[in-house]
Formats: C-alpha cells, structure tokens, sequence
C-alpha cells in the first residue's frame, strides 16, 4: 500500500501533517452498477491552525492526487472525535488505522507527538482485539444487537430538555 504523504499545505498557507492512514475505496458503492471503486489510502491528518478544523480525511489516489478532503471530528474533544467521524460516516474501523512511519520525516508540528500518543492509545485495545483472533469482520456485519433503524438518527430540536443540554455544552466552549 502506497502511502499518503507526510505533511500537505492547503488553504494557502496551512500545514497537515499525517498521524495514520488507511488502505480504502473510493468512490461511491452502486450495486446495480458496473462502475466500480478505486483503491485509494486516507490519511488522518491533523493542523494546528485555528482557522481550520484540526482534524481532517484527506483520500489519496497516489502520492500526491487528492481525491477528497472532510473535516474529522471537533478539537474540543480530541483525536477521539476524528476516529469515531471515520467510523460513523466512513466505516474506517479503528483497528484500521495504521500509525503513519516516521523514520524519514524529522520536522513534526509541535503537538505532533502527542497526539499521535494519543491516537495510539485510543487504537490499542481494537488491534488487541484483532490480534486474539475475535473475528472483528463477523462482528462488525453481524452484531449481537444494533439500533432500531427508525432510532438512529436524532436531529437537534427533537427532545426540549437534551437540546438544553447540548446548548450548555456548546456556550461552554465557544
């Protein structure tokens, strides 16, 4: 699997910097269709600029064609957010990242370490799990139990007293 490269400047003059990627298809799945899907790798990267997102999907056909680009998660609640953005809407499952090589790049954005510790800890127990032999994939297309389909998605404004609640927290960091 070709990777994604290290460190991207997009929006003028904002620097990404990869933490983990991932081999994946693009494109969109059509059944009925022959149009089929490209491999590709998505890189988890992450920039320090306040006037962006600090995390970020960004798809990659080779080394440096860029397919798409998504915000990932919210800073306010850490690299636990850009993870469970690529699960919910992407279906990356986090024992599909892998923590991206750093032997040839020496000049990380300063909170580059730590947060890649952070996102290390957080992979830990779902590569633990796919290592003891769980079948993950079983899993993961036959759960035990799931969420009603009619209850999965809830919009803001349909329960009063949790609207509250989410509003407090949002005046809280803003």
């Amino acid at each position: 699997m070709k990777l994604p490269p290290f460190e991207l400047v997009s929006f003028g003059r904002v620097r990404f910097q990869c933490l983990a990627y991932c081999a994946v298809f693009y494109g969109k799945h059509q059944p009925s269709s022959s149009a089929s899907r490209s491999k590709a790798v998505c890189g988890l990267y992450f920039t320090q600029a306040t006037s962006r997102p600090q995390y970020w999907l960004k798809v990659f056909r080779d080394d440096r064609s860029q397919l798409a680009g998504f915000p990932a998660g919210y800073s306010r609640q850490g690299i636990a957010s850009a993870l469970l953005t690529g699960a919910v809407y992407h279906k990356i499952l986090p024992s599909s990242w892998r923590l991206f090589p750093l032997e040839r790049h020496t000049s990380p954005l300063p909170r580059y370490s730590k947060l890649r510790e952070q996102l290390a800890d957080l992979m830990w127990p779902y590569r633990m799990a796919s290592g003891v032999g769980l079948d993950i994939a079983k899993l993961v297309a036959e759960p035990l139990f799931e969420v009603i389909e009619d209850q999965r998605f809830f919009p803001i404004g349909i329960s009063a007293p949790e609207d509250r609640e989410f509003e407090a927290q949002v005046r809280k960091h803003a």
